[in-house]
Formats: C-alpha cells, structure tokens, sequence
C-alpha cells in the first residue's frame, strides 16, 4: 500500500501562494507545495502542519481540506500561518518564496496544479499561471 502524502497551501496576508523549490529527484529545481509522508500513527492534519513548519519554518492552522486524491492516497489542506518565520529546509529545499497567483513558476506536480486550482475556485480567482 502506497504512503499517504499531505500538502498544505499557505498564503501570507496579501494573498500569495507559499511554494518550496525542491531539492531533489526528477523534479528538482521545480516548485511545489509543501507537503510530505505522513508518519504511521499520525493524522492527516498534523501531518500537514508538521510538514509545513519544517518545510518552510512557519507553524500553520490549518483550515479547512481544499482536496483528495482517490487512486494515490494524498490530501491537501489550506492552511494559515500562526507563527515562525520563513526558513527552508536545506538541502530538501533550496529555496521557499511567495507566489502571485498570476506569476507561479513552473510547478513540480499535477497535484499542485490541481489544487492551487481548487483554491482558486474557493476564492473566486481564475488560475493564470504558467504551468
């Protein structure tokens, strides 16, 4: 059986997207959300949190799930920061920036096209980014 994965999409107060660049494997240089394994005993949601704060640095809430994947076990959640301050995670990520909705940088995975799309639609937004 497949381990589950979490991502958490964090926006700061002017309504940027948080993405890492990652570090490693055939997507390395490319972005994506934050996001990890999900340890055994552990719930989806802490996993999230946990994985975002050592990530990024931030420690978040989160809010509310934004989506699920049926045939790969993962879900992601939308996410507010509470504390910390910008800091990634070296050598998994090389870098940790915020993103305009409308100027994303190439992205690492559908699952993160997929779901900056669904927040989106929350939002009202139209998804305008490069992919």
């Amino acid at each position: 059986m497949a381990r589950k994965v979490v991502f958490a999409l964090i926006e700061n107060r002017a309504g940027q997207v948080l993405l890492i660049q990652r570090g490693y494997g055939r997507e390395k240089y490319r972005w994506s959300l934050p996001g990890g394994h999900v340890d055994r005993g552990e719930s989806n949601r802490r996993a999230a949190v946990r994985e975002a704060r050592e990530e990024t640095g931030f420690h978040v809430e989160i809010v509310y799930r934004i989506d699920e994947g049926y045939r790969a076990p993962w879900k992601a959640y939308f996410a507010k920061i509470k504390g910390g301050r910008l800091r990634p995670k070296r050598p998994e990520c090389l870098d940790a920036k915020f993103f305009d909705y409308d100027k994303l940088p190439k992205l690492a995975f559908d699952v993160d096209r997929r779901v900056i799309s669904n927040r989106l639609k929350d939002v009202g937004k139209s998804p305008e980014g490069r992919h």
